[in-house]
């Protein structure tokens, strides 16, 4: 009588492609900068900013668990906080000469974009080729180019002022 134990089959996961771990960091910085809002900007704590910043964590551990839906979810997610948002975004945007939170809305304006722009790229890219992991060529040139602009124009806000 042979006794066989039954060996669990692991599940493999799939890897992320390049523009899920980007969506994932932008995801993250965004986390960061809403408490970095609350604590260094503020000074107090405010409850709907940090669901945000938990939904953004959340969300980014959706999308390295390997749910489909996560990136898009991401993307719609940053989008209604900028939306939501909007009023002050564009107020701090507009006075540049208060340095510290013009450099922190561009920041954040900034990091939805991209995260928008990878989430639904990354989405795409799920849908139209599964085994796709590679992002287009232009990626990272375009996101070292949006960076050295961000420090460019924070620099000379800060000249300004």
């Amino acid at each position: 009588m042979s006794t066989e134990q039954a060996m669990p089959r692991a599940v493999k996961r799939a890897p992320l492609s390049e523009l899920n771990r980007i969506t994932i960091g932008a995801l993250l910085l965004i986390a960061v900068a809403l408490v970095y809002l609350q604590v260094i900007l503020n000074r107090m704590f405010i409850p709907p900013v940090s669901v945000f910043a938990g939904l953004c964590v959340l969300v980014a551990g959706l999308i390295a668990a390997g749910w489909r839906w996560a990136s898009l979810l991401a993307a719609g997610l940053v989008l209604v906080m900028l939306i939501g948002n909007w009023g002050p975004t564009l107020f701090d945007l507009q006075h540049p000469e208060l340095t510290h939170d013009f450099g922190f809305a561009l920041l954040l304006v900034a990091t939805i974009l991209v995260c928008v722009a990878a989430g639904l790229g990354a989405f795409v890219q799920r849908w139209r080729n599964p085994d796709a992991l590679q992002a287009p060529r232009w990626v990272y040139p375009t996101l070292v180019g949006i960076g050295v602009l961000i420090v460019v124009i924070i620099a000379g806000a800060a000249l300004i002022a």
